[in-house]
């Protein structure tokens, strides 16, 4: 099996002739290489690379591998992160390799362009003028590309996972040692904003000793994986038919092993790991070949089981539980579950929470402890990273730290022992899975060092000195930067609504409806002589500045910064002079309450929005609370005939009828179909009808004392 599997890669794996290498684990013999390969103990003399610094580059020279669903996304994030140079790109396909020179044209990168041949790939990895090779191609070629850089004098970023194999993990560590060249796995997850939270929560404390943790990668994948354009040729399909166990574990595993000082202080021991069939795979390739003749060669196969669990036991005592599941119609599910002495932690279901004893801790509690323990790489980069890129800003928080720690000379967070260690845990999971769930050693990659590593450092004393670049230019560290027609203005700093509005989307986690879209910039003035909304703006000011926010002096700087505007002003009087000079722009724009100081005014307000084709909404942010939509949509309580609706509505001498506040009753109440509507406001009531569009008043309204009087409004004309 040996020989024949190194002509394999001879011929093949280490060119691009074919795009898998034999099956993993089909019969015994793969089996009993595995179970020897686990026992294998490291001989001749070792240099350790965990805390290895390299000599500093001030620029990182890159080179890509692999274009495709997540090669864009590298190379746009490189784009955005100073000091990088992109010198070349490599794909199978021509035509991906333009796009993703176009990609990066703007940005001034001139990469030289390798496609078309198997082995095309070797001359990009040969190149002098490159540090970096990044990558991001199907599992099979990673070890044999990572291998061949670093022989050529490259630092290596590679996808998950890094290997396949136990040999394979072997290779890695080996070359890694011997040519001094990082191999750094990508494994985005070590740096999403809860995980890192969590990290800085465990160094201080927080959850006493740890001992037991849980992670895990639910993701039902079966619409991408039976895509025929999504996963090149198939490529991950191929793999769930070849193997059965944990195929994919390191977004799980990575965060967990960080929390517990895996290869920095622990090690693992011994894995146990059990799948159940396949209860969906299989069912659906045969579902779709009686349909389509594309699908006939997957029809009939065996595929990898539904659920597979995986447990490990560390040399300290501990217990790590990973699970992996891409077929199962579950919610996104990484776990991320840390239980200690004194505290435990739990992400999903999301919004990750934190308890220290029977109950989770309470909302206010949580962001008290978020602000407490928030880690100083978040608190420098993690504002500007949620603008850029995918999944929350993770990916490029993981990239711009790469390339400040190979531009300060400092270790990388991730070395190739956690590369070779984290990818093993599929093969391992194979080898259990077949054996009845019998226990398997688990390598230490490490040689021994694992008990003097040191922890992998999170205080950021050392390096953060890389700048961010926006669209065009470059931003300092302390702004917030957005991708092109997200970027996001505010007008007004008076009103609690833009501190709202700001903590939203630029806050450390975001809902992710908002994610890409930021607050870039403010004009914080808004009324002039309301002097409960003038008194709010310096510190108001001074808060949406915490969040990068950048403030300008005029409502056109404003207009040049942004791609959509809130109009925040909580005087009405100004909106139409403000949202004309928006509107005039071409800027999408929200106005908040109310909408203009008048009547004629709000109507000069959407006639100017259509005559320049601009989209202007503004609306009660009640309209949108819980049931209000399902009952508007008539899924609760059917067509609504007419409603009631009561909200406070507070009087300002400065506008008239109920402009400043009773859009929150009307928006409440107004059901869009013609019918009747009451609206009781706290000290005024009043009723309406909707007719064409527009609000007629049908009755007179009084003023009573007792703000819960009610009163009788028109229906059908009759009282």
């Amino acid at each position: 099996m040996g020989n024949s599997r190194r002509n394999f890669l001879q011929k093949t794996a280490l060119g691009m002739g074919a795009y898998f290498l034999p099956a993993y684990a089909s019969n015994a013999e793969d089996l009993d290489r595995i179970h020897e390969q686990a026992q294998r103990l490291p001989t001749g003399p070792r240099f350790n690379m965990s805390g290895y610094a390299a000599p500093k580059l001030d620029v990182v020279r890159v080179g890509f591998i692999g274009i495709g669903n997540r090669g864009f996304g590298a190379v746009e994030r490189m784009t955005r992160i100073e000091g990088v140079k992109i010198n070349a790109l490599c794909d199978l396909r021509p035509g991906q390799v333009e796009k993703a020179r176009q990609l990066v044209a703007s940005s001034g990168h001139k990469p030289a362009l390798y496609s078309g041949g198997p082995e095309v790939w070797k001359k990009l990895a040969e190149r002098d003028d490159l540090d970096l090779v990044y990558i991001l191609t199907p599992w099979a070629f990673h070890t044999p590309m990572a291998v061949f850089s670093m022989e050529h004098g490259k630092h290596v970023c590679v996808e998950v996972p890094a290997a396949k194999t136990i040999e394979e993990a072997w290779m890695l560590v080996n070359t890694s040692e011997r040519t001094r060249k990082h191999c750094m796995m990508v494994e985005n997850c070590c740096y999403d904003a809860s995980e890192l939270l969590t990290l800085s929560m465990a160094r201080q404390g927080f959850f006493g000793e740890i001992v037991h943790c849980e992670g895990g990668y639910i993701h039902n994948l079966q619409e991408l994986m039976f895509s025929k354009e999504h996963f090149y040729q198939m490529w991950e399909l191929e793999e769930a038919s070849r193997r059965v166990g944990n195929l994919y574990p390191t977004h799980g595993l990575g965060p967990l092993c960080q929390l517990l000082n895996i290869n920095r202080g622990d090690r693992m021991d011994y894995l146990v790991s059990m799948s159940s069939n396949d209860f969906v795979t299989g069912p659906l390739a045969k579902k779709l070949a009686a349909g389509d003749s594309f699908y006939t060669p997957y029809a009939g196969r065996k595929y990898n089981g539904t659920m597979n669990t995986s447990t490990i036991r560390t040399s300290k005592g501990k217990t790590i539980l990973v699970q992996f599941d891409v077929s199962s119609p579950r919610p996104y599910s990484r776990i991320q579950l840390v239980s200690g002495t004194s505290g435990a932690g739990l992400k999903y279901p999301e919004p990750a929470r934190y308890a220290t004893g029977h109950e989770w801790l309470k909302p206010e509690e949580y962001k008290a402890l978020e602000e407490k323990y928030m880690p100083p790489l978040l608190k420098k980069i993690g504002g500007l990273a949620k603008g850029i890129g995918d999944h929350g800003g993770m990916d490029f928080i993981m990239d711009w730290r790469t390339i400040d720690c190979l531009r300060n000379g400092l270790p990388l967070d991730q070395n190739v022992y956690d590369a070779a260690l984290w990818s093993s845990v599929a093969p391992l999971s194979v080898w259990s899975v077949a054996n009845q769930s019998n226990s398997i050693t688990v390598p230490d990659f490490t040689g021994g060092n694992w008990k003097t590593n040191a922890p992998v450092d999170i205080s950021m004393e050392k390096g953060g000195t890389t700048k961010v670049l926006g669209a065009g230019s470059s931003a300092a560290l302390g702004g917030v930067v957005a991708d092109s027609g997200k970027r996001v203005g505010i007008i007004g700093l008076d009103t609690s609504h833009s501190t709202a509005f700001t903590e939203a989307l630029n806050g450390t986690m975001p809902d992710p409806a908002f994610e890409g879209y930021k607050i870039v910039a403010a004009y914080p003035r808004g009324s002039k002589d309301i002097r409960s909304s003038t008194e709010r703006i310096p510190a108001y000011t001074e808060e949406v500045k915490k969040h990068g926010v950048e403030i300008v002096g005029s409502i056109a700087e404003l207009l040049r910064k942004v791609d959509v505007v809130l109009l925040e002003t909580n005087d009405g009087r100004p909106h139409l002079e403000q949202a004309l000079e928006v509107i005039k722009a071409g800027k999408p724009l929200f106005v908040d309450k109310p909408v203009a100081g008048t009547l004629a005014e709000a109507v000069a307000v959407y006639a100017a929005a259509r005559k320049h084709k601009v989209p202007v909404f503004s609306a009660s942010s009640l309209r949108y609370m819980n049931g209000m939509t399902e009952i508007r949509a008539g899924l609760t309580v059917g067509r609504v005939l007419g409603a009631d609706a009561f909200s406070p509505a507070p009087l300002e001498p400065h506008h008239p009828d109920f402009f400043w506040y009773g859009i929150h009753g009307v928006g409440d109440a107004d059901n869009g179909d013609g019918h009747w509507l009451f609206v009781g406001f706290a000290g005024e009531h009043r009723g309406y009808r909707r007719s064409d569009g527009c609000l007629d008043r049908r009755k007179g309204r009084d003023f009573p004392r007792d703000p819960d009087r009610r009163a009788r409004v028109w229906r059908d004309g009759v009282w």
